[in-house]
C-alpha cells in the first residue's frame, strides 16, 4: 500500500512540475505577443504617441518574461522541497 502511494506521489510531483513548465511557456507566449506588438507599431506608426505606446509593451513583455522565469523557479524549488509528508 505504500508503495502505491508514493507512486502517486510521484506522479503527481510529475504533472504539477509539467503544469508549472506550460505556465511559464504561458508567459513566454504572452511576452512574445507584446514583443511583436511593440515592434510593428515601432515599424508602421511614425507618431510620438504611437512610440511611446510601443515603449510601454516592450516594457511589458519584459516584465512579463521576468515574473514568468521567478515564479516559475520559486515553484519548481517549492515543489523539489515537498517531501510528501503531509
Amino acid at each position: 500500500m505504500k508503495r502505491g502511494l508514493d507512486k502517486n506521489l510521484l506522479f503527481a510531483r510529475e504533472r504539477t512540475l509539467l503544469a508549472n513548465e506550460r505556465t511559464l511557456l504561458a508567459y513566454i507566449r504572452t511576452a512574445f505577443s507584446a514583443f511583436i506588438l511593440s515592434f510593428v507599431i515601432f515599424k508602421f506608426i511614425d507618431q510620438v504617441v504611437f512610440n511611446y505606446l510601443a515603449m510601454a509593451f516592450l516594457i511589458v513583455g519584459l516584465i512579463f518574461v521576468v515574473i514568468g522565469v521567478f515564479y516559475f523557479y520559486v515553484r519548481k524549488k517549492k515543489l523539489y522541497s515537498f517531501n510528501g509528508v503531509s
